[in-house]
């Protein structure tokens, strides 16, 4: 088969000549589910082919990202699906899975202690929300929540959360920051 200079084959980890747009994975992630807003695939202007080719050109490099988060582990997919995509109507849904998952394995993790207290089981499961909104914040703003803030949140003195809760919240932090690694690490390698 002949080739044109318009259409040279690539050896690519992304498939021939497709050279994804985006700066970095979680900006790809986001414009991956743009779509969730039920928009149709390709809306034909009738101005020129060369419109609907880019149109057919993006969504193809949509679905890449998507078929590599598809592949992901559950948990994964769930955090991504809340933190890196647009609003869409399950965010709050992927959110809930992501607290559930959360909140069970610091119950494994810290024992009884914790789920025999129906005020520490509640400080837990605020804990944990808390920690979802502080690590989201953190991937999009660069900057974590400050300890009053957090305080605040949860609704305990200052001065009393990191000697109360700065070790549970520091596990759940590093949970969380796995689950980033995994979730963007996929799509940093078709970048």
């Amino acid at each position: 088969m002949a080739t044109t200079d318009a259409y040279q084959p690539a050896q690519q980890k992304n498939g021939p000549n497709l050279m994804l747009p985006w700066r970095s994975a979680r900006i790809a992630w986001h414009e991956a589910f743009m779509s969730l807003r039920a928009r149709s695939m390709i809306k034909s202007s009738g101005k020129s082919p060369f419109n609907n080719m880019t149109q057919i050109g993006r969504h193809l490099e949509k679905g890449v990202v998507q078929d590599a988060i598809a592949k992901l582990p559950k948990p994964v997919i769930h955090w991504g699906m809340y933190c890196y995509a647009p609003e869409h109507d399950k965010t709050d849904t992927y959110k809930s899975r992501v607290a559930d998952r959360l909140y069970a394995m610091m119950v494994d993790h810290l024992g009884d202690k914790y789920v025999r207290s129906r005020i520490r089981c509640i400080r837990l499961v605020t804990l944990c929300n808390i920690a979802l909104e502080d690590r989201k914040h953190q991937q999009w703003k660069g900057e974590f929540y400050g300890d009053a803030q957090k305080a605040q949140l949860l609704g305990v003195p200052r001065q009393n959360f990191n000697r109360d809760y700065g070790e549970v919240y520091g596990a759940m932090q590093e949970i969380l920051s796995g689950y980033c690694s995994k979730a963007l690490g996929v799509v940093a390698e078709l970048l």
